[in-house]
């Protein structure tokens, strides 16, 4: 079956890699970063059923859809497969066309999540750093700086907290226009990254 899903991905644009036990599927795994997988529940030196536990419990593979394809066509190992984490179950023998189209919404599905993630992330980016210099902005301070404040209680550690102020700086905004007062901002924020360790 092997060829025969490979052969299916290739229409869908999509390159196969098909491991045929679970040791070699772990050897390719660590190797690539597939955007789908496909699973059959009956390997020579394993069960696919405890290999799509073992991705469901990695966070990397959290998006990645698993389709369990499986010659197997009682009920009970179906939605013991989704419950396991499996995106989609298909039963052996299957028309090409239904492959494609499973697979195709899969691959759609997660290209949307993909894409809704990072749109968010952004949208967190804009909302915690300052459109100007990128230093975290006051939405920031005041959302985590409890935070940081109950863990250094919590680790019996102290808390450093810095207040920077420039001086004379008004009086560059009204020498030179607020167009170069922008500029030093920008520098003293670089020179400010430049200088503290990379968790403060």
């Amino acid at each position: 079956i092997g060829s025969l899903l490979a052969r299916s991905f290739a229409k869908l644009g999509v390159s196969a890699h098909i491991g045929r036990t679970v040791s070699e599927f772990e050897a390719l795994r660590r190797l690539l970063a597939p955007d789908i997988i496909t699973l059959d529940l009956e390997l020579p030196d394993g069960s696919g059923l405890e290999v799509c536990r073992e991705i469901r419990k990695d966070p990397d593979y959290d998006l990645v859809p698993i389709v369990v394809i499986s010659g197997i066509s009682d009920r009970a190992t179906m939605l013991e497969c989704l419950r396991a984490g499996a995106n989609d179950y298909i039963q052996k023998p299957f028309a090409r066309e239904e492959f494609h189209a499973r697979i195709a919404n899969l691959m759609k599905l997660r290209a949307l999540q993909t894409e809704l993630i990072r749109k968010n992330k952004a949208l967190e980016n804009l909302a915690y750093h300052d459109s100007l210099t990128g230093l975290f902005n006051r939405g920031y301070f005041n959302r985590f700086f409890q935070q940081e404040i109950d863990s250094a209680r919590s680790a019996k550690e102290s808390l450093g907290f810095v207040i920077v102020d420039l001086d004379h700086f008004k009086s560059v905004n009204d020498t030179y226009g607020h167009k170069v007062g922008d500029e030093v901002l920008v520098e003293v924020a670089a020179i400010i990254q430049k200088t503290i360790r990379a968790h403060d």
